[in-house]
């Protein structure tokens, strides 16, 4: 089944009526960084970040490492505008990375991370989900990619990998300003709903 990418628009509501608040640009990967890093919610509340550009043993920098409450990674690859089908070459090279950290590894990422911010990787695992990481650390892993728009080829191709069991999803911001307020809006091209179908297929 394929699902019709969404257009999002905003307006303003006034008593005089419907004010059409325009699209505008963003300093996009930056700025979207730094607002996940600090608010992963914005993509998913079950989500917890354990590492920012982590460097991988090919030299290469995930911009997001997170961690489900299940113990399973999720890598956030961020592009700046849109996002061309290089960008799924590129995350999937980083998951065959992640696909090999061990529990120590994905701790000792989580604590070089965190000890800026004076937390370790238990009491910060235990402060977002209220309980103790898992036994089991990295069992399986997830791919996201982040920008404001997703070219025709990437979105074919994430749909045909997500359809044969790969668990990929995009996810689209779109930047609105109205004066000095600032608006985000999201859209995930897989809803979630979808995703947990193929889960139980």
């Amino acid at each position: 089944m394929r699902i019709m990418p969404q257009e999002i628009r905003l307006w303003e509501v006034k008593e005089e009526g419907l004010m059409p608040i325009p699209r505008a640009e963003l300093r996009f990967e930056e700025r979207l960084e730094e607002w996940l890093e600090n608010n992963i919610s914005m993509i998913s509340d079950d989500l917890l970040v354990i590492g920012r550009q982590v460097k991988t043993a090919f030299g290469k920098y995930i911009d997001l490492l997170c961690i489900k409450r299940n113990g399973d990674l999720v890598i956030v690859e961020l592009k700046r505008d849109e996002a061309p089908k290089e960008a799924i070459a590129q995350i999937l090279e980083y998951a065959s990375w992640v696909d090999d950290l061990s529990y120590d590894d994905v701790v000792e990422i989580a604590n070089n991370y965190l000890k800026d911010k004076g937390i370790g990787f238990e009491e910060a695992f235990d402060s977002k989900f209220g309980c103790e990481p898992p036994d089991v650390l990295n069992e399986s892993h997830e791919m996201l990619i982040v920008a404001s728009n997703l070219d025709d080829q990437a979105e074919r191709v994430v749909r045909y990998l997500s359809e044969y069991g790969i668990r990929i999803n995009a996810v689209t911001f779109n930047y609105f300003k109205s004066g000095e307020q600032e608006f985000l809006a999201r859209v995930m091209l897989i809803p979630k709903s979808a995703e947990e179908v193929r889960k139980t297929k």
